[in-house]
C-alpha cells in the first residue's frame, strides 16, 4: 500500500516528506464561473499523497498539487462509491461519450455560439462510410481531428499528396494508425465525417491551401466536436482504447472490504507529459473548438468552454468537491498552462502559452496563431496588438503598449512542481523584431493592476484611453509607401488583422543615450545608465530578447561603442502616486545609419521612477527605419 500511495504522489521540484491526508473539502472558492462567489458542494471524502508542512493551508494555492496524480477514494465492497467509476482499460465507453455530447449541445449556450466569419466556400471532408475524401458544405456535420504527425512524415506526406486531388487522396488502410482510429471513433459515434488537415487540405493549389490555412480556427470551431490525440509521439500511436491499443489500467488498491481507487489525473495535468501539448498549431486546435475528445493512456476527457467530464468522473462539478476539482477545467487558455501565471487573461495568456510550444516550420508562427489574433478583440499587426475593437485610445500609444512584450522574468511563475525547460531564444528569418514572433521560446506580458490604464488596456477594453507623455508616431508600410498607423485603421473594415506587407516601420519618437554598467542585479539582468548624466542616478534593468552575451554580435560593440540607444515607449503616470511615472523603452542596435532592430526592453511596467528625474531625461528627436 506504501508503494501504491508513493506512486500517486505529485512530481515535485524536489524532495519532500510525504503524508497522505484525508479531504472532504476546501478552504477556496470554486473555480467555477458558474457557481455564486460561495456556493455549498457536498462534503465528498477524498485521499491525496501531499508534502508534509505543518505550516501548509490546504486551500486554493496548492489545489494543483491535491488533484495532480489525481486523488482516491474509498468504496466499500456493497456500495461502490458514486463519485468515481471503474474505467475499462481495453476499450472506450462510446455510448457514455455520445450522451455527454448531446448533453453539452442541449444545454450549454456557450458551447453553441460560432464566430460570425464567412471565409470558407467549402470543405474537403473524409465520408467515414465510403472511406473517400468529398466536397462538402461547410454547414456539413462533421468531427476534426488534432494530433501529432511526427518528426519527417509531415513533409514526406505533403511530397506524397501534392500531385493528388484531394477526393483521390485518402486510403484507409494507408492511413497512419492515429487517423484510422479517428474514422473508428466518428463510426462508433454514428457520425459520417471527419476532417484531417493531411487530406482536406488541397497541397495543390496555393491560393486554396492558403484559405484553408488562414481559417484553421474555423474549421475547429464549426466541428461538432475534435479528437485529440493526447498520447503517443506521432501518428503512428493510435488513440488508448479505440482498436488494438490498450490503455493504462487505472490505479486501485483492493482488500476483502473494499477497494481505495483513483479517478486518474485531470486533464490539465497530462499536458505536462504529452508530445501533443508541446506543438504549435495543436494549441488554436483545441483551443477553439467547442468541445474536445481528449484521448489519453488513462481514459477519454471531454471539455467544452463550460466544463469538464471524464469516464473516471462523469459527474457535474457541481455535484461534489471531488467532481469539482478534477471537472473544473474548460477549453480557455488556464486549461493549456503548464504552470499558474501572473498573466493577463486573454489574448496575452494565449500567447505565452502558444509561445511556449514548438514549430516543425518556424514561418507557421503568425498562421498557427492566426485564430487567436482573429478572436483577441485587439487590432494586430504582426501579432502585435495596437488598439481594443471600437476603442477611443490614440494607435501609437497603444501600439507601443502592444510592444512591451519581453521574456518571463524569473519572478512571474512560482510552483513547486516540475515542467518543461526553457528553450533557448533564438531569431526567426523574415519577421521583424519588433514583434514577438521573432524569437523562439515563451513571451510574456506583465498582468497588471485592472484598474490601471494598462490593466484596461490588457483586458482588451474598448473604453480605455489615456495620453502618453513619450510622443511618438508610427508608420507602417503599404504598397512600399510608408502610412500613418491611425490612417491605416480608419480605412481598416474587413479584418481586425492589418496587412503584413512588410516588417518595417517608419518610427518618429525620442530616443535615450544610455552606457551598460558591469553590474547584474534583478535575477542577472544587466543595468543601463544615462549617459553624460550621472547627477540624474537613474538606473534601468535591461531584458534582452535573445540569450547570447549582450556585447557579441552587435553593430555597437563592433564599433567598441560604449552607448547604447533606446527609444521610449511608454513615459506617464499610471500610478496613485503623483510623484512616479511608468517608464519602459526599447534598446535599439543599429545596422547603419536610420535603420535599426529592436534588442529588448529597458525596465518594465512594474518599475516607477521618480516623476521630476523622468521629466529631466535629456532626449534627441529621432526618425528611422524599425525592421
Amino acid at each position: 500500500m506504501c508503494q501504491f500511495l508513493l506512486n500517486l504522489a505529485p512530481n515535485y521540484k524536489r524532495n519532500y516528506k510525504l503524508h497522505v491526508r484525508l479531504f472532504d473539502h476546501l478552504e477556496i472558492f470554486t473555480s467555477d464561473p458558474n457557481f455564486s462567489t460561495r456556493t455549498v458542494l457536498p462534503r465528498s471524502r477524498f485521499i491525496s499523497v501531499l508534502r508534509e508542512n505543518k505550516s501548509l493551508i490546504y486551500g486554493y494555492h496548492i489545489e494543483t498539487e491535491i488533484v495532480q496524480s489525481g486523488v482516491l477514494v474509498y468504496s466499500m465492497a456493497s456500495s461502490p462509491s458514486p463519485q468515481i467509476s471503474s474505467v475499462n482499460p481495453v476499450t472506450v465507453d462510446f455510448k457514455f461519450l455520445a450522451s455527454l455530447i448531446a448533453h453539452c449541445q442541449g444545454s450549454h449556450a456557450l458551447c453553441t455560439q460560432l464566430e460570425d466569419r464567412n471565409s470558407l466556400p467549402y470543405l474537403y471532408l473524409i465520408d467515414c462510410a465510403e472511406e473517400k475524401v468529398v466536397r462538402e458544405h461547410p454547414g456539413q456535420d462533421y468531427l476534426a481531428l488534432s494530433y501529432v504527425w511526427g518528426s519527417g512524415s509531415q513533409a514526406k506526406s505533403k511530397a506524397a499528396l501534392r500531385n493528388t486531388l484531394p477526393e483521390y487522396s485518402f486510403s484507409f488502410s494507408e492511413a497512419s494508425p492515429t487517423v484510422q482510429d479517428a474514422v473508428r471513433v466518428v463510426r462508433n459515434l454514428g457520425r459520417k465525417y471527419l476532417w484531417v488537415d493531411k487530406y482536406c487540405i488541397n497541397q495543390n493549389e496555393v491560393a486554396e491551401q492558403q484559405m484553408m490555412l488562414r481559417n484553421m480556427d474555423l474549421i475547429y470551431e464549426h466541428a461538432e466536436a475534435t479528437i485529440v490525440a493526447m498520447s503517443g509521439e506521432n501518428d503512428e500511436a493510435g488513440l488508448p482504447g479505440v482498436s488494438g491499443r490498450a490503455r493504462t489500467p487505472q490505479p486501485q488498491f483492493r482488500t476483502t472490504r473494499g477497494c481505495l481507487i483513483s479517478s486518474c489525473p485531470p486533464i490539465s495535468h497530462l499536458f505536462q507529459t504529452s508530445k501533443w501539448a508541446t506543438r504549435g498549431w495543436t494549441y488554436q486546435e483545441a483551443r477553439l473548438s467547442r468541445r474536445c475528445l481528449f484521448f489519453t493512456e488513462h481514459q477519454v476527457y471531454i471539455v467544452c468552454p463550460e466544463t469538464t467530464r471524464s469516464e473516471s468522473v462523469p459527474s457535474s462539478p457541481r455535484s461534489s468537491w471531488t467532481s469539482s476539482l478534477l471537472n473544473s477545467s474548460r477549453l480557455d487558455a488556464n486549461l493549456f498552462e503548464i504552470e499558474r501565471s501572473l498573466i493577463a487573461n486573454g489574448f496575452w495568456r494565449d500567447r505565452y502559452t502558444f509561445s511556449r510550444r514548438t514549430l516543425t516550420y518556424e514561418s507557421d508562427v503568425l498562421d498557427a496563431f492566426r485564430g487567436m489574433l482573429n478572436r483577441s478583440g485587439l487590432h494586430t499587426l504582426w501579432g502585435i496588438p495596437i488598439i481594443p475593437l471600437k476603442a477611443t485610445m490614440n494607435p501609437h500609444t497603444g501600439f507601443s503598449l502592444g510592444l512591451l512584450w519581453s521574456r518571463r522574468p524569473s519572478w512571474a511563475i512560482s510552483t513547486h512542481l516540475k515542467s518543461y525547460d526553457g528553450r533557448a531564444r533564438i531569431r526567426r528569418a523574415n519577421f521583424p523584431t519588433w514583434s514577438w514572433t521573432s524569437v523562439t521560446g515563451e513571451i510574456f506580458n506583465d498582468g497588471y493592476e485592472e484598474q490601471s490604464s494598462y490593466g484596461a488596456y490588457l483586458k482588451a477594453d474598448s473604453r480605455v484611453s489615456i495620453q502618453s507623455d513619450a510622443y511618438i508616431q508610427f508608420q507602417m508600410y503599404l504598397g512600399g509607401k510608408p502610412i500613418f498607423l491611425h490612417e491605416v485603421l480608419q480605412q481598416q473594415q474587413h479584418s481586425n488583422i492589418l496587412p503584413e506587407e512588410s516588417p518595417s516601420l517608419f518610427v518618429h519618437g525620442d530616443v535615450v543615450h544610455f552606457t551598460r554598467t558591469n553590474e547584474l542585479r534583478y535575477s542577472g539582468r544587466a543595468l543601463y545608465r544615462l549617459w553624460g548624466c550621472e547627477h540624474l542616478s537613474l538606473e534601468l534593468p535591461a531584458l534582452l530578447d535573445l540569450d547570447e552575451d549582450p556585447t557579441l554580435g552587435s553593430t555597437q560593440a563592433r564599433e567598441k561603442s560604449t552607448i547604447y540607444d533606446a527609444l521610449i515607449l511608454v513615459d506617464w503616470n499610471d500610478s496613485q502616486k503623483r510623484n512616479k511615472k511608468r517608464l519602459v523603452l526599447m534598446l535599439l542596435d543599429w545596422i547603419q545609419p536610420g535603420l535599426a532592430e529592436r534588442r529588448g526592453l529597458l525596465s518594465d511596467y512594474r518599475e516607477e521612477y521618480d516623476a521630476e528625474v523622468v521629466n529631466q531625461i535629456p532626449k534627441t528627436r529621432m526618425s528611422f527605419v524599425l525592421q
